[in-house]
């Protein structure tokens, strides 16, 4: 998929997940404008992605990937750790290693809740 020259906006609308400039704003905690300036320049990181992602629930790796900022060499030559110890991960295919990514994301994220006591 070339979402190279896509805003992020428009690549999730057409993956069925909506998001206003002001989500987006908050998300990156910066001025609407600026994310109007984003959208003009196509001027998104990695870091950015990954946040405006999950504000609607969407697949950060995913999207990387389909905005070429990661690829599937990237992932396979990729190891996952946890509490200190490297996990080799079998590379079979995208859809396994997302998974396993995106349960070991699961696993922070419950870790970090329970650590903090954050309510939902």
């Amino acid at each position: 998929m070339d979402n190279e020259n896509k805003d992020i906006r428009k690549y999730l609308q057409e993956n069925n997940r909506k998001i206003t400039l002001s989500q987006m704003a908050n998300a990156l905690d910066v001025t609407v404008t600026t994310i109007v300036r984003k959208n003009r320049n196509n001027n998104y990181n990695a870091e950015d992605i990954i946040k405006i992602c999950r504000v609607v629930g969407y697949s950060p790796i995913k999207a990387l990937i389909d905005f070429n900022i990661l690829n599937d060499n990237d992932i396979k030559n990729s190891n996952v750790c946890s509490n200190s110890q490297s996990t080799n991960i079998s590379f079979q295919s995208t859809t396994t290693i997302i998974i396993e990514l995106l349960n070991k994301i699961k696993d922070l994220e419950e870790k970090l809740v329970n650590t903090f006591d954050i309510k939902e």
